[in-house]
């Protein structure tokens, strides 16, 4: 590209048509029974991939600096999950430590009024769909992006459509706002918009507090913290009421049904020391949140989280996890049952779909959360 000629990009290259796959176990008679999966013009993708290749050199050391631990070399989703269980473990470990007993009462006095650890598992509602474009381009300018590499990333995604195919037509959706799922560069162009809330959030919580605290894998977030006194409690919540108002400033939206969170605590006057911090109700425990404009979030309170398909709690989240892996499995067991027991098939063959399809299934997570000497029995 020379001066200020602008790239011309094919509107085939810049489409992409969808279609819609049923989830699992779901009855499909609803839009959120159904998985979209949008497919693109295989050159135009093929190109795409160079660019998206050209910007990962130039934002890969930026990008790893931070808790992202999604879309990168040598990082994944295991990576993500020994990451979480070890604050479990730094939690579980920090209470049991200090739980009052009678005979530890005997021999020292209570060190801590309060001490434990809180976590929040956060999951962004449709967060590809929701990104907001110009916040994606500012911050791509504010982190010195090439200027021939942003003007094609940025032509590119100004007139995208969606087809939608029918049996006797074709429907063009235009669509101004958020990545397109199967696109090339889509995954790096939001670590990306995430890199933006993390600007956002730093100046509010320090960044000392996001690398030791958060974890970031695609559309979860995850905020783990450990506290011996009130007032550092106290912080822990403001800072995640920073990061929810920051969410809501990058245009995101929370999904309340999927967002929890994780407290375990004990001290010598702990019940006490969370009055206005967690909220009983007749249904439930709630953690209280506090807002950077003195408002406030009450978010729902459990024992066991499920974080990228393992079981998290401040307990013996090691076994759970093994729990939900076996029972997993023998629901993908039963779904192919009648290929995994057909005699047409060579027990060779059948063996070889079971590692591949069921043995996979139960065996993930599994070492990336503690595993237990009854769960190798298993």
């Amino acid at each position: 590209m020379v001066g200020s000629i602008s790239p011309f990009i094919p509107q085939d290259w810049k489409d992409a048509w969808l279609y819609f796959i049923p989830k699992p176990g779901k009855k499909c008679n609803s839009p959120e029974h159904l998985r979209p999966i949008s497919l693109m013009e295989t050159f135009g993708k093929l190109v795409l991939g160079l660019i998206a290749e050209k910007l990962k050199q130039h934002l890969e050391v930026i990008l790893c600096e931070s808790p992202h631990f999604g879309f990168l070399p040598m990082r994944g989703a295991l990576d993500a999950i020994v990451r979480v269980s070890h604050h479990c473990a730094l939690i579980r470990e920090l209470v049991s430590t200090n739980h009052r007993t009678v005979p530890r009462q005997m021999l020292m006095r209570p060190r801590y009024t309060l001490v434990g650890g809180i976590q929040m598992f956060l999951d962004l509602t449709r967060a590809f769909d929701s990104a907001d474009r110009t916040i994606l381009v500012e911050h791509l300018h504010e982190l010195h992006t090439p200027h021939s590499l942003l003007t094609i990333i940025t032509h590119w995604h100004e007139g995208t459509r969606y087809n939608l195919v029918s049996p006797h037509d074709v429907s063009h959706v235009d669509v101004g706002v958020g990545l397109r799922q199967g696109c090339k560069i889509a995954p790096l162009l939001w670590l990306v918009y995430m890199s933006r809330l993390l600007c956002l959030l730093a100046p509010l919580t320090g960044e000392e507090w996001i690398t030791a605290c958060m974890t970031l894998y695609a559309g979860d977030i995850h905020v783990g913290c450990q506290f011996t006194s009130v007032s550092e409690l106290d912080n822990h919540l403001r800072c995640m009421g920073h990061l929810l108002d920051c969410i809501e400033k990058i245009k995101l939206t929370l999904s309340y049904q999927k967002t929890f969170v994780i407290m375990a605590s004990t001290g010598s006057n702990a019940r006490s020391a969370l009055k206005g911090r967690v909220r009983r109700t007749p249904q439930q425990m709630l953690a209280v949140i506090q807002r950077g404009e003195g408002s406030k979030t009450d978010l729902p309170m459990r024992s066991t989280v499920t974080y990228l398909g393992t079981v998290m709690s401040c307990g013996a989240f090691g076994l759970q996890t093994w729990q939900q892996r076996k029972k997993c499995s023998w629901m993908a067991f039963h779904r192919l049952k009648c290929w995994l027991r057909h005699r047409r098939l060579n027990l060779a063959h059948r063996l070889y779909f079971w590692r591949t399809c069921i043995n996979t299934i139960m065996t993930y997570g599994i070492f990336a959360t503690n595993v237990t000497v009854q769960t190798l029995k298993e």
